[in-house]
C-alpha cells in the first residue's frame, strides 16, 4: 500500500512539473497569450539554425553563430519543428520535456544515493516548483539539458555500483555504458558542463579504491566503462574543437574575469552579485528573473 501511494505521489509530482512547464506555452483557442510572450533573440537564432538544418540536412555538432552553441539542442528543436511545425511552441517544448525529465532524474538519483524514498520525493517536488528551473524549462535555451544529463549519468553509475554483486555481468556492463553515454551527452548541452568531470573525479576515485579492497578486477570495469563511453560520445565534438580551437574558448574568453584589468576584483564583484541574488537583490533581466526580486 505504501509503495503504491509512493508511486501515486511521484506521478502527481511529475504531472505538476509538466503543468508548470507547458501551461500557456502555446496559444489556445480562447487566448493568444503565451508565457513568455514572443521569442528572445537567442531563441530566434536557435530557430533559424534549426530551420537551416532541416532545409540542408546538415545537423551540426556545433553552431558557430551567436557566440557558438553546442548542436544537440538545436538539432532536437529541428526535429520538433519537423513534427509540430515552425512555431515558438516547437522550440520551447524541447526545454519543457527536458525540464520535466530532470525532475524524474533527481528523484531517481536521490533515492539511489540517499536510499530514502521520502527525501527523493521531496527533492523532486522542490525541483518541480523551483522558479529558476521552471523558467529555464519554458524558454528555448540549451542550458536546461545540462542538469538532466549530469543527474541521469550519475544515477546510472551509482545504481550499477550499488548492485554490482547482485546483477548479471551483462547488466552491469550495460548500465555502466548507458551512464557514460548520458554523462557524455552532457558535453553537447551547455558550456558550463565542461566542469562536470570535476564532480565526477572524487566518486571515481572512491570506486577504484573500493574495487581494490574487494580484490575483484571485474568491478573496476564499472568506472572504466563509464569513462570510456563518455569519452566515445564526445569524440565528434572533440574533433570539431581540435579543428576549430577558437570556438572552444570563444565564449569563455568573452566573459572570463581574466579579460578584466583586475581579475581578482572582478571575481569579488561577481561573487557579491551572485550572493545578493539569494538574499537581497535579484537579476533585473526579465529573461532570468522577476526583475529585482
Amino acid at each position: 500500500m505504501r509503495e503504491r501511494l509512493h508511486i501515486v505521489f511521484l506521478i502527481g509530482i511529475l504531472f505538476l512539473a509538466l503543468f508548470f512547464r507547458v501551461w500557456r506555452l502555446a496559444p489556445t483557442t480562447t487566448s493568444n497569450l503565451t508565457v513568455p510572450p514572443g521569442l528572445f533573440s537567442d531563441e530566434a537564432m536557435n530557430g533559424s539554425n534549426a530551420l537551416e538544418a532541416l532545409e540542408t540536412g546538415k545537423f551540426k555538432v556545433f553552431y558557430r553563430e551567436n557566440n557558438g552553441r553546442e548542436g544537440l539542442f538545436i538539432n532536437l528543436q529541428a526535429l520538433s519543428i519537423r513534427i509540430l511545425g515552425n512555431t515558438a511552441f516547437a522550440l520551447r517544448i524541447v526545454s519543457a520535456l527536458f525540464g520535466t525529465a530532470t525532475v524524474l532524474a533527481v528523484y531517481l538519483f536521490t533515492k539511489e544515493y540517499l536510499r530514502d524514498n521520502h527525501i527523493a520525493l521531496l527533492a523532486s517536488f522542490l525541483l518541480s516548483v523551483s522558479f529558476w528551473h521552471i523558467m529555464f524549462s519554458r524558454i528555448g535555451f540549451r542550458a536546461i539539458m545540462a542538469p538532466f544529463f549530469l543527474t541521469t549519468g550519475l544515477w546510472l553509475l551509482y545504481a550499477v555500483w550499488d548492485r554490482r554483486n547482485d546483477l548479471h555481468h551483462a547488466r552491469v556492463l550495460l548500465g555502466s555504458a548507458l551512464g557514460g553515454i548520458f554523462f557524455g551527452l552532457g558535453f553537447y548541452s551547455y558550456i558550463a558542463y565542461r566542469a562536470a568531470p570535476l564532480l565526477l573525479l572524487p566518486a571515481l576515485a572512491l570506486f577504484v579504491q573500493s574495487a581494490r579492497k574487494e580484490k575483484n578486477n571485474c568491478i573496476i570495469c564499472i568506472p572504466a566503462l563509464f569513462v570510456f563511453f563518455a569519452f566515445v560520445v564526445t569524440i565528434p565534438l572533440t574533433l570539431y574543437f581540435l579543428d576549430n580551437p577558437g570556438d572552444f574558448l570563444g565564449r569563455t574568453g568573452q566573459i572570463s574575469i581574466f579579460q578584466s584589468e583586475y581579475p581578482f576584483f572582478a571575481f569579488l564583484k561577481n561573487a557579491g552579485i551572485t550572493f545578493q541574488m539569494f538574499y537581497f537583490l535579484g537579476d533585473f533581466n526579465a529573461r532570468h528573473n522577476i526583475p529585482g526580486n
